[in-house]
């Protein structure tokens, strides 16, 4: 509903607005972001916009710094699905309901697949324990991605009940034999795991969403893949991936919305 007073965008401020969206876009990275002294061209962030005005907020895909500062295509893309917005919304103006969000994301590293000793350790084995939600990978190499990409690929085929994804969750020579698998039909080396392996991962399992929550990274989201129906969740302590299978039990809200990142 039009507010009142609040007079249709002529053509030119349509064709001047995404522009100024634009630059203010690049201040804010700017100044948030890259002059960030510890900035690493492998970090990611996010853009969101929100305003009463727009029919729906606009939550950006993650984007590698870099990526930015080259301007390469996934940057292109996201100001051409801003400009979209901004132009489909006749009724849109800049008024103090509108904000613009930069998350910044460092880069969490790779995963060695070898779990930490230390009594930092410990104590969060004993926490993910106690979490019934996270299904537990106890490999004994260096492909617990895939361990938990595997397992978790299996319950949201059959179910936590079904023998086969209980089996294969019991059987360690079973995980691993399906993890090596996964690499090597997904052109994956073997070893640690990092966010370039999660995208070529996320690539071959074109039915899945790959999920993967960082909780050295204050329980942020550090990859998302494309929205599925189906959908795995890893969770990253330290150097060791883990499955999930419901986030929201997981942080302990009723809900959780992937594609927003927020509870509920």
């Amino acid at each position: 509903m039009q507010r009142v007073g609040a007079a249709p965008l002529s053509t030119r401020q349509r064709q001047i607005l995404p522009r100024q969206i634009e630059q203010a876009l690049q201040r804010a990275i700017r100044e948030q972001v890259l002059q960030d002294p510890e900035v690493n061209p492998n970090n990611h962030f996010l853009i969101n916009i929100n305003s009463n005005r727009l029919r729906h907020s606009y939550h950006s895909a993650r984007m590698r710094v870099r990526e930015w500062m080259n301007n390469d295509l996934r940057a292109q893309e996201i100001m051409q699905q801003i400009s979209k917005m901004l132009n489909s919304n006749e009724q849109f103006q800049l008024d103090d309901t509108f904000s613009l969000h930069i998350s910044h994301i460092r880069d969490p590293g790779r995963g060695s697949g070898k779990q930490r000793l230390r009594k930092a350790s410990l104590a969060l084995d004993k926490l993910l324990d106690l979490k019934k939600s996270v299904i537990k990978i106890n490999n004994d190499d260096e492909l617990c991605c895939a361990w938990a990409l595997v397992t978790m690929q299996a319950y949201c085929d059959v179910g936590s009940r079904h023998p086969d994804y209980v089996n294969l969750r019991r059987g360690k020579p079973a995980q691993a034999r399906k993890a090596k698998a996964l690499h090597q039909a997904a052109g994956v080396p073997e070893g640690p795991c990092g966010l370039d392996e999660l995208h070529t991962f996320q690539r071959h399992l074109t039915d899945y969403q790959i999920v993967a929550l960082s909780l050295d990274h204050n329980y942020q989201i550090i990859f998302k893949g494309p929205p599925r129906n189906k959908q795995i969740v890893l969770i990253k302590a330290g150097e060791h991936y883990h499955g999930c299978n419901s986030l929201s039990a997981f942080l302990g809200q009723s809900n959780f919305c992937i594609e927003c990142e927020k509870s509920y």
